[in-house]
């Protein structure tokens, strides 16, 4: 039965594919001279972090271009659950234990010397069937990535001449690794200088002026902060005036079977010289209580 289903996607996919081919014109190509209508933001939730830069940007598109139709969309909703368990829930068990996270951490810097093969493009093509379909279904004048498992989705089939929308990537990790360097690909917006160069030195197709060094995206909300001051006497700390503040961000990484925010609470309190100490425990209320 998966078998026939998954045959029927791809036999509707090449009927939407023929369709979108047949409605553009041959010297069609990617271009921003026209302000978008439709705007594609993808991200993956494999961590927050993504996912929380594709909020910014949809607030941040919607408050000061309330015209353009945004949409935004997880691609890991789109896989099977298969891919759904290997890529994401095996990668997050990995990551929270010991020995897990070593072998995670071999493999992230194993891969890292080159940009992903055709191999492994078409095995993801394959379990992303419905993800495709969706991107000929909506037709969006520019599709914004903030995961690199899109943008080399898009860049093969550009590469292959099956679909001319125009991509930029957000690189929402400070270190900009071989699994982002897909092109075509008409900016690259990235955390810190250090990732210009390892875009282009991994892929020479990516130009050093492609690649824009703009920070992370974070919500518009982080941009009407109170003072320090204020921040300090609401939460009733000494500040300058005491001992030094360390603020913990606590995420739902594991560290040795437990939360890592335990760890670095523990090592906080152990340090020599006294630290007034700050714990962001976020919706994790079990947390704090057990804090």
């Amino acid at each position: 039965a998966n078998l026939f289903n998954w045959i029927g996607k791809y036999f509707l996919l090449v009927i939407r594919v023929t369709h979108y081919l047949l409605s553009v014109k041959k010297n069609d190509e990617p271009t921003f001279n026209n302000p978008p209508k439709r705007v594609l933001i993808v991200h993956g939730s494999v961590g927050a972090g993504h996912k929380r830069a594709a909020q910014a940007l949809q607030e941040s598109f919607q408050e000061k271009y309330p015209e353009i139709m945004i949409e935004v969309i997880d691609i890991v909703d789109f896989a099977g659950p298969f891919f759904n368990t290997v890529y994401k829930k095996g990668y997050l068990s990995l990551s929270e234990k010991n020995w897990g996270s070593h072998l995670v951490g071999y493999f992230f810097d194993a891969g890292n010397t080159q940009r992903p093969g055709w191999g492994k493009r078409l095995l993801q093509e394959v379990f992303l069937l419905d993800f495709i379909r969706y991107i000929y279904k909506f037709q969006p004048d520019v599709i914004v990535n903030t995961h690199f498992l899109s943008t080399e989705i898009v860049a093969g089939l550009r590469r292959r001449n099956l679909l001319k929308i125009p991509q930029v990537t957000v690189v929402t990790d400070y270190d900009a690794h071989a699994y982002w360097a897909n092109w075509p690909c008409e900016r690259f917006f990235v955390g810190q200088e250090g990732a210009v160069g390892n875009l282009t030195h991994v892929n020479p197709e990516i130009k050093k002026e492609d690649v824009i060094v703009t920070g992370i995206p974070c919500v518009p909300a982080f941009t009407a902060l109170p003072t320090k001051a204020k921040c300090i006497k609401n939460l009733g700390l000494a500040g300058d005036k005491g001992r030094p503040i360390v603020l913990i961000c606590a995420s739902g990484a594991k560290y040795m079977g437990r939360p890592s925010v335990f760890t670095l609470y523990e090592q906080a309190l152990s340090c020599e010289e006294k630290l007034e100490i700050v714990v962001i425990t976020g919706r994790q209320k079990d947390l704090r209580s057990e804090l």
